[in-house]
């Protein structure tokens, strides 16, 4: 059976759950895991089933399982992308499926926010900022989104380097000082949007000029 699109987003989740289980506990419920990360027992069945290539199990070692996520990250991590800065841009970002058209995917984000780092975002984690270089190793991410305010980018853009990003969206209001290898993109949306106030107000006015014109006529 083929790993989708679906399963691929619920794969971190398992990821940092499985993470989060004490060492001394192996044997695992699939109704507790289902209940945990509020899935569906069927859908974790599923994913167990194909993770681990076995058809019944009444019981799951915690660390076959987490072997298998592990494998199955690994080898989604070239199209791997992490967010730092959980706020209103971020959650958007990471709520949005499109990227998968373009074999990419938003794996993990980071804030502050312990609220938001326990209960994570449209069904994909969200991870302490201090845990940012582990995690992107872990992952072998080189895309990064910083959504962060700008107090904080430059900060961010600098844990990025050391944890191996090397292109980065940035939606923060500051420009970035990063390493030559580094690619940066700017995303200036108050930019774009005073640009095109300023080609209506333009447009505006040549057609009231016009009607002045004609009116004159």
């Amino acid at each position: 059976m083929k790993v989708d699109n679906d399963m691929m987003r619920r794969i971190p989740l398992y990821f940092k759950y499985l993470q989060n289980i004490p060492q001394n506990i192996q044997a695992l419920k699939l109704n507790a895991i289902a209940k945990d990360l509020s899935i569906p027992s069927k859908t974790v069945k599923g994913d167990i089933q194909i993770l681990l290539g076995i058809e019944r199990f009444r019981e799951i070692n915690r660390e076959e399982l987490f072997q298998a996520v592990y494998q199955h990250m690994l080898c989604k991590s070239a199209s791997a992308v992490v967010l730092v800065g959980v706020g209103k841009i971020g959650k958007a970002l990471l709520g949005y499926a499109g990227f998968s058209v373009y074999g990419l995917d938003i794996l993990a984000g980071f804030d502050i926010n312990e609220q938001l780092i326990r209960k994570g975002v449209s069904g994909k984690p969200v991870y302490p900022v201090n845990e940012l270089e582990a995690i992107c190793h872990r992952l072998n991410a080189k895309i990064a989104i910083i959504a962060t305010p700008g107090i904080s980018a430059q900060a961010t853009c600098d844990a990025l380097v050391r944890a191996g990003i090397v292109a980065i969206w940035n939606f923060s209001s500051v420009q970035l000082k990063a390493p030559s290898h580094m690619m940066i993109f700017n995303e200036r949306m108050t930019d774009t949007l005073r640009s095109l106030a300023a080609y209506a107000n333009t447009i505006t006015q040549c057609d009231m000029s016009t009607d002045v014109q004609i009116g004159k006529d």
